[in-house]
């Protein structure tokens, strides 16, 4: 997809959204462990909810959405899809697919934290901002989820 406009922004971050999502609806059927299934649900209900908020946000045409976008946006984006994922997740262990969480979730807030850096308008800043840091709270609590769970946690953080 080659990416010019803000609106082909918004549609790689919906995108990336959705791949989140169904990352996490096939991660909970990796577990029998009640907490790990309602721990993973409550992830999947926030990405469907960023979905929902960036494609409003979008279809309410707040911000022009032909508005161009600079080189190092469009190359952040598009890095987004670049993740090494394998072909099937059927074959992994719970701590590989934790793993997995940890490396998208790191990717999402860099991208979002890039897209804000490389922003002309104030208020697209301020979005991908809110988004970088919705995303990097993602990777806190799955991060601590895991290390409590494994009987790692030595620490508060």
């Amino acid at each position: 997809m080659q990416v010019t406009t803000l609106n082909d922004l918004f549609d790689i971050a919906i995108q990336e959204e959705i791949n989140a999502q169904k990352f996490y609806l096939h991660a909970q059927e990796k577990t029998d462990d009640v907490k790990i299934r309602n721990f993973l649900q409550a992830i999947y209900r926030e990405e469907q909810n960023h979905e929902k908020i960036l494609k409003s946000i979008r279809e309410l045409e707040l911000y022009d959405g032909n508005l161009p976008v600079n080189a190092e946006m469009l190359e952040t984006a598009q890095q987004a899809h670049r993740i090494v994922m394998p072909d099937s997740l059927d074959n992994l262990s719970l701590e590989d697919l934790f793993e997995i969480a940890l490396k998208k979730e790191a990717q999402a807030y860099t991208m979002y934290d890039h897209i804000a850096q490389t922003a002309v308008d104030d208020e697209i800043k301020s979005l991908f901002d809110n988004m970088a840091d919705e995303e990097r709270n993602h990777h806190k609590k799955i991060n601590q989820f895991y290390l409590a769970k494994t009987g790692q946690m030595g620490y508060e953080g």
